[in-house]
């Protein structure tokens, strides 16, 4: 169901490893206080082939989710209003609610999908 194609609709497993792009990026960020993510490089992936590719991402995928929402939750909130690793990319709290956004609204579009594929 991941790779199912419908019309020209993104497929869900682009969309988690798009997802999964960003919060892996923000992650790193907050590790290595450097910013490596481009978004023309944000839709760049090779299609799964198995379900154990399959299965190995979303392993990834929650394991750098659960890292990232660590690193959140035990930042100090006086530098929420930080500058996030330079001043163009704004604070700390303004990439924290875009990713959070940009995550909803995706998840939202592999909801509609999975519902398109299903009917």
């Amino acid at each position: 169901m991941a790779n199912t194609k419908h019309e020209s609709l993104n497929t869900i497993s682009v969309l988690a490893q798009h997802i999964h792009y960003y919060i892996s990026g923000i992650k790193n960020a907050f590790l290595n206080n450097e910013l490596n993510i481009r978004d023309k490089y944000s839709f760049d992936f090779q299609p799964m082939e198995s379900q154990q590719e399959w299965d190995i991402f979303l392993h990834q995928f929650w394991s750098d989710t659960e890292a990232l929402a660590v690193l959140i939750e035990n930042m100090p909130e006086d530098n929420l209003s930080n500058d996030f690793i330079d001043k163009k990319f704004g604070t700390y709290l303004r990439n924290i609610d875009g990713m959070l956004e940009h995550s909803y609204y995706h998840l939202g579009q592999i909801v509609l999908i999975k519902k398109l594929i299903i009917k």
